[in-house]
């Protein structure tokens, strides 16, 4: 077993503030990379004015993307609500959010655990040097026709507060949907299958209208404690 990876459970929402009564989620454990948790020396030094750019990169195989949808879609999947707001959490808002997900724990595909943590890691150490210490629990995201996120930030208060570094892997081939683009407030993330786009966290990111077809999605949120 890879040293690096050690699940611990965490009793924080994975997607949200604390729960409304009439929602509960289910706490969702985070993995932890020992280790990491220190910024290194030098990382980000090179480039302190990329703090509000969005960067992409190769990230899995063709054969690796299939596997992910083979998983996600063996999951529970539901309806995607929101989250991050006293009012707004638990709730369902189609003008707002429209699109199915599921959670991929890192026994179910730790390979491609693996490799997005590399991918994060290396962009965060050439552009940000930001410290974070654990990758939250996979959200496998679908994106159907008329399905879109407004634009939003992933980093908020309470739970949301440890969100340092977001992560989408694209997990469609472009030819395969029109629309469903994600778009960052800088930088301009790449739509080919397999590729990884990486942004802080506090960076304003949503996903366009789905016209035609299906667009599959793999996100993480590295977590460490929280911005001061």
């Amino acid at each position: 077993e890879d040293p690096c990876f050690q699940c611990a459970q965490d009793q924080g929402q994975a997607s949200g503030e604390s729960a409304s009564p009439q929602y509960q989620e289910k706490p969702r454990p985070r993995i932890k990379l020992e280790g990491y948790a220190e910024k290194k020396e030098g990382a980000g030094m090179r480039s302190l004015n990329k703090f509000d750019h969005a960067f992409s990169a190769p990230c899995l195989t063709r054969e690796e993307v299939e596997n992910v949808i083979e998983i996600g879609e063996k999951q529970e999947i539901e309806n995607a609500r929101l989250t991050g707001g006293r009012h707004a959490n638990g709730r369902f808002s189609f003008l707002v959010r429209r699109s199915r997900i599921s959670w991929l724990e890192s026994d179910k595909c730790r390979p491609v655990y693996m490799k997005v943590f590399k991918a994060i890691e290396e962009i965060n150490n050439e552009y940000w040097g930001i410290q974070f210490d654990s990758l939250r629990v996979a959200q496998y995201t679908i994106y159907g026709p008329l399905c879109h996120y407004v634009r939003h930030m992933d980093l908020g208060s309470d739970a949301l507060g440890c969100r340092k570094i977001s992560a989408s892997v694209n997990l469609t081939d472009p030819s395969k949907f029109v629309g469903g683009r994600l778009y960052v407030w800088r930088g301009e993330p790449s739509q080919d299958l397999g590729h990884i786009t990486v942004f802080p966290a506090y960076l304003l990111h949503g996903v366009t209208p789905v016209w035609w077809g299906t667009r599959k999605s793999l996100v993480f949120w590295a977590t460490g404690k929280p911005f001061s």
